[in-house]
């Protein structure tokens, strides 16, 4: 019997071990929010809009976390829709300094208005890019 209870006791041991080194390997939203934060200051905007992901999946009110992924898209220059939905999620969550931008950028075209707008001046710059009167006009519906 004491073979027994020997052996169940190192499979306890050894389960305990194993779930304590598990739980040690879990990544918090903040953890995610800051290697983000690094990835978007070497200019790495793919990696730190998947970080940014990670980090809202971690924690979904994380709403510092949503405006930042916005920000990155704006560089990326995604789709204004994709854009305000997570300004509209920052705000919900709390994040302060979302309520500007959902006034000013996400309420000022509506959606489609500006991708019609973006796509013309995207063609444009595309055909024509020394002219910098594109990129300004692009750069304006942003603003």
């Amino acid at each position: 019997m004491s073979g027994v209870r020997k052996f169940l006791n190192r499979v306890i041991y050894i389960t305990i071990i194993l779930l304590l080194f598990s739980c040690g390997q879990e990544k918090s939203a903040k953890h995610y929010f800051s290697l983000a934060v690094s990835k978007v200051k070497s200019e790495e905007y793919h990696k730190a809009v998947e970080l940014f992901t990670k980090a809202i999946e971690s924690d979904s009110t994380y709403g510092h976390a949503y405006y930042m992924k916005a920000q990155v898209l704006g560089m990326m220059q995604a789709d204004k829709e994709t854009i305000c939905e997570c300004i509209k999620k920052a705000d919900e969550y709390g994040y302060s300094e979302a309520r500007e931008v959902l006034e000013n950028f996400c309420n000022d075209i509506p959606i489609d208005e500006f991708n019609k707008l973006k796509a013309t001046f995207d063609s444009y710059i595309e055909t024509n890019p020394g002219r910098f009167e594109g990129y300004f006009k692009r750069a304006d519906l942003y603003f």
